[in-house]
């Protein structure tokens, strides 16, 4: 829960407002689960739907899911999905992910094999770079 410290500062009161809120345990833990067990559309529709957690949004959650689907077998896994890397994929693979407003499952599992299939192409030798405002 490191992401929203300095420089906004919303983190801990985020945090606080998760956790604090009745389930949250095991919603998390559930969220978690899916991700491990079935993979990163599971986890996506747990983390939004299923197991909804009010103030663990898209770009807050996504987080999440990539770290409890980092030593997943299964394929792709999560990743980040947030206003930056939204940003960055608008202008290197526009029509991944919307730029704005909602994302939907599918668009969120494009984005994961388009990153996949790229990470295996050796031919490749594209960096992207997220910027962020100091």
């Amino acid at each position: 829960m490191a992401w929203g410290y300095k420089p906004k500062d919303y983190g801990p009161h985020r945090v606080k407002t998760i956790l604090d809120a009745d389930g949250t345990d095991s919603r998390i833990r559930a969220i978690v689960e899916a991700t491990r067990v079935q993979g990163a559309a599971a986890g996506w529709h747990a983390l939004l739907n299923t197991q909804k957690i009010d103030g663990l949004n898209m770009s807050f959650g996504t987080k999440l899911l990539y770290f409890a689907g980092y030593s997943t077998a299964h394929q792709p896994r999560p990743l980040v999905l947030d206003e930056k890397v939204r940003a960055s994929l608008h202008q290197i693979a526009p029509g991944t992910v919307p730029p704005k407003g909602l994302v939907y499952q599918a668009d969120y599992l494009r984005y994961l094999e388009l990153v996949e299939t790229r990470a295996t192409e050796p031919t490749r030798s594209e960096v992207i770079i997220f910027e962020t405002a100091d």
